[in-house]
């Protein structure tokens, strides 16, 4: 068989918190900076070095976090994640199986880039192309183009805006007996989370956002906060997800465009309807977590980390025949209800079908009585993408 197309959709990289705990000793520090100017011609071709750059730097301490990062700011850290997802990806798909080019040169029509518009995502994007095509294999400073769509179009997160019906479902489901059972018995350890940490209705995943950040860069915990306690709080945060994404009603709204995308880029690709080969879509956890769930590939309950990648590839059969191979971190996985790794695209669709939308997405989203109040999972979904588009990310591409 031939590969035809690979879709790529991965998690932003490593980041600082999105929401924090009261007296936060700690500060954040972000070295890297991103140098801009404007384009005063719309040429495609970049300005010479000698032309006027920008640097936009955050005041130190403005922000809710000490130090020099705004909230949810990719880090240096995220920064290596995604250089080395590029270069594993490079491995496969340019030095492995050649089935993008050595050098990237300007002009090149291979790759498709979109990403959601926010800072972390966009940069998470550009690191990873850096991964793949370091300085040596880029030809005449080619531009690469990300694209972005605005809140109320964007399909690669959660809709928390403009659909009031998912926000009735996540509603609903906090609401089970399933969902009861659970809050039920996490019920003391949220009481002595709450205690340690002097809050008030602590919500699991904005604890899971704040340790798991810390933990990441390895801050201790809040005093009182023990090992076991964290890992509990990241079981809880994967519960949540997983949980969610398996409702077929809301997994409709939260994923389904995504899959959507997908089904249709694989069908135009058989038929060679695409003008690139390789689509990368650079998104979030809610984004990430609920596709893989949604499909049946993820390990169940537990939570997307940082730089975690999907590959779906297309293959052509000798016969014309179309299959679809799963990758989720760089391993195969076996989407359910196809017998082997390589599923017939047919199969595929028909696994996909029901987690798909209608085209009349207002009708998806009209509300079926009141519209709830905002609950802890809902301003969840809704915090990650409420930060100012215009925040300066420090990301260097040289």
């Amino acid at each position: 068989m031939t590969l035809e197309f690979v879709t790529l959709l991965t998690r932003h990289g490593d980041r600082t918190p999105v929401h924090t705990l009261p007296s936060e000793p700690y500060e954040w520090i972000c070295p890297f900076a991103e140098l801009s100017t404007p384009d005063d011609e719309a040429s495609p071709v970049p300005k010479s070095v000698g032309q006027r750059l920008y640097r936009t730097e955050i005041i130190r301490d403005s922000s809710a976090l000490r130090g020099n990062c705004s909230l949810g700011q990719l880090t240096d850290i995220g920064v290596a994640q995604h250089k080395e997802l590029g270069r594993r990806l490079r491995r496969r798909y340019i030095e492995e199986l050649e089935f993008l080019p050595n050098v990237l040169r300007a002009g090149s029509h291979d790759m498709y880039v979109r990403s959601t518009n926010i800072p972390r995502t966009i940069q998470s994007a550009q690191s990873m192309l850096l991964g793949m095509y370091p300085v040596d294999k880029r030809m005449s400073n080619p531009v690469v183009p990300i694209h972005i769509r605005d809140a109320f179009s964007e399909d690669l997160y959660p809709p928390t805006q403009g659909c009031p019906r998912f926000l009735q479902l996540l509603d609903e489901a906090t609401r089970t007996p399933e969902w009861v059972k659970r809050a039920k018995q996490m019920e003391p350890l949220k009481k002595k989370l709450e205690e340690i940490l002097n809050i008030e209705d602590l919500e699991w995943l904005d604890i899971y956002d704040s340790f798991f950040c810390r933990w990441s860069h390895g801050i201790p915990l809040p005093e009182g906060v023990t090992h076991d306690m964290m890992e509990q709080v990241f079981d809880e945060a994967g519960w949540e997800i997983t949980f969610v994404s398996q409702i077929p009603k809301l997994a409709r709204l939260l994923t389904g465009r995504v899959v959507r995308l997908v089904r249709d880029q694989l069908d135009a690709a058989l038929a060679h309807r695409l003008p690139y080969r390789f689509l990368f879509l650079s998104a979030h956890d809610t984004t990430v977590g609920p596709f893989a769930q949604a499909l049946g590939f993820a390990v169940p309950y537990s939570y997307p980390t940082y730089a975690t990648d999907v590959e779906i590839e297309l293959w052509r059969a000798a016969n014309g025949r179309g299959y679809v191979r799963s990758l989720y971190r760089g391993e195969e996985r076996v989407i359910p209800g196809c017998a082997t790794v390589f599923c017939p695209l047919e199969v595929f669709k028909e696994i996909a079908e029901p987690i798909i939308p209608s085209e009349d997405w207002d009708q998806e989203c009209r509300a079926v009585g009141d519209v709830p109040h905002a609950n802890g999972l809902i301003r969840r979904m809704q915090a990650a993408f409420q930060l100012p588009v215009a925040i300066a990310e420090n990301v260097k591409l040289s």
